[in-house]
């Protein structure tokens, strides 16, 4: 039991760096393109989101003579943010959220690629705006996914996505970035604002295409000769259930087993390999599933543990159980206990005789009184 939960244990902070180095390279990478994709442009996109607010406030200081770099106007507008959400999200969403904030501010003073803008000639602002849109909306997909965010409007969107859970992440933050969209079209003018809009959608689409591509169902359906072999190998493997429906050929007229299986769409990248290493002449196609209704939804119900896991598990319970009652030493009587049970036999004795007796004075009493009936008569 102690190796196996030190195993565990070492899998949970295993994945746990793993998570937080990936939030850190998205927050990196994103805190990049901001400054190569946006800033430094000739003149500069606005994108929207939390950055694209903290250029317009380095706009309106700069018209009184102050300049501040925007990298600290955005870490000082999450500071605020993260004061609000301490009371909403856990310790692990704020420490991985801290860490992609941190590093996009690291990329947003420090990593500019000059590179870049000479390959493109930095005219071309269109097909800037819409490749670090894209880049920009994956790296806060990826962040998010982990469990984490850069900053900004990522927070505010998860925080609406609570509050209204039909309401997409990504489309959360399109709300929000509507609202940086109007202020840089009165701050910079509307070409500004039409490449700002740009930013908001391709970026939105971009994030929901990371987040809900794990969401997504994929139904296959498996035309074959072997159903109990291919069966039992989706459950050991997967560990989801299969459903077996007959069917019939109409060219050949020959009996098939069709098995039907709903698969997330994270595992269901090699279920057509898998099946064909097991029988080389099924014919498995898939279809994508919107909505599933019922007992054991499995767009809702959380991923059932391995079947091997689970036998492992239920004999160590037994043995467990086992061991205990041969180790337990039966508990000697004492003396009390003796004589309690002595004196409760011996009470039980007495009551019965006296149960006896009284049964034999009746029979007595009846007797007498038919007697004296008689010498009455």
């Amino acid at each position: 039991m102690v190796e196996k939960n030190i195993i565990i244990t070492k899998q949970k902070v295993f994945k746990f760096i793993i998570q937080l180095l990936l939030v850190a390279a998205a927050g990196v990478i994103g805190g990049v393109t901001f400054k190569s994709f946006f800033e430094e442009l000739e003149p500069s996109i606005i994108p929207t989101g939390l950055s694209g607010f903290a250029m317009i406030i380095r706009t309106w200081l700069s018209w009184g003579g102050i300049d501040i770099a925007t990298s600290i106007i955005y870490l000082a507008l999450n500071v605020v943010i993260f004061a609000f959400s301490l009371k909403y999200f856990g310790w692990k969403f704020l420490v991985f959220s801290g860490v992609g904030m941190g590093t996009y501010v690291l990329g947003m003073e420090y990593g500019f690629i000059e590179a870049i803008l000479q390959s493109v000639g930095g005219n071309d602002h269109l097909l800037l705006c819409i490749v670090g849109s894209i880049i920009m909306g994956l790296m806060t997909g990826i962040a998010i996914r982990m469990g984490g965010s850069t900053g900004g409007s990522d927070i505010l969107g998860k925080l609406l996505n609570r509050a209204f859970p039909k309401i997409k992440t990504g489309w959360c933050i399109l709300i929000i970035n509507v609202i940086v969209l109007s202020l840089s079209i009165v701050t910079s003018g509307l070409q500004t604002g039409l490449y700002a809009l740009v930013n908001s959608i391709v970026s939105s689409l971009a994030t929901d295409m990371v987040l809900d591509r794990s969401k997504k169902i994929v139904a296959y359906y498996i035309i074959c000769d072997k159903p109990k072999e291919i069966a039992d190998a989706i459950l050991s493997h997967y560990h989801r259930g299969v459903t077996q429906i007959d069917g019939t050929g109409m060219f050949t007229g020959n009996n098939k087993s069709i098995l039907l299986c709903l698969v997330p769409y994270d595992q269901s990248y090699k279920m057509r390999e898998f099946v064909l290493s097991i029988d080389k002449n099924a014919f498995v196609f898939s279809t994508p599933v919107t909505q599933t209704i019922g007992e054991n939804n499995l767009m809702t119900a959380p991923l059932p543990a391995p079947v091997s896991q689970t036998i492992k598990n239920n004999d160590l319970a037994m043995s467990e159980s086992h061991n205990k009652c041969e180790n337990t030493p039966a508990t000697p009587k004492t003396k009390k206990q003796n004589t309690t049970s002595k004196t409760s036999v011996s009470k039980q004795r007495q009551t019965s005789k006296q149960t006896i007796k009284g049964s034999n004075t009746t029979v007595n009493k009846k007797s007498s009184s038919k007697k004296t009936t008689k010498n009455a008569e």
